[in-house]
């Protein structure tokens, strides 16, 4: 329940009222494939390191979603694109960094992401 893990610090304020919260939880080793989520996110980091790609909303097209298995998700991965596969993913601009414990980092609904622990 909720009452078991307040928010940290930073998003505790009035402005900010979440729609609900995942923990997710890893030994590392996963990946997730790149996608957009339909709400805001603020990953926090518990412990151990994440990489995160970040893709902004106007590469979409550029990511070939409408011919991925799931909704909001592409079926191209960042670490071994393709280019004969998908072509236009070479226009895509991302940002990639990494995150370590103590660290939250905010991802707007628009943006797609992908993450690897």
């Amino acid at each position: 329940a909720k009452a078991d893990f307040p928010p940290p610090e930073p998003i505790r304020c009035l402005e900010v009222l979440p729609q609900s919260m995942t923990l997710w939880i890893s030994s590392g080793g996963t990946t997730s494939v790149l996608h957009h989520d339909d709400a805001e996110n603020v990953l926090v980091m518990l412990a151990g390191r994440k990489t995160v790609m970040l893709v902004h909303q106007d590469h979409a097209q550029d990511t070939y979603a409408r011919i991925a298995e799931h909704p909001g998700s592409s079926p191209v991965h960042q670490d071994a694109v393709d280019l004969e596969a998908f072509p236009r993913f070479a226009n895509v601009s991302w940002i990639s960094g990494e995150i370590g414990s103590g660290d939250m980092l905010y991802i707007p609904h628009t943006y797609w992401h992908q993450v690897n622990s």
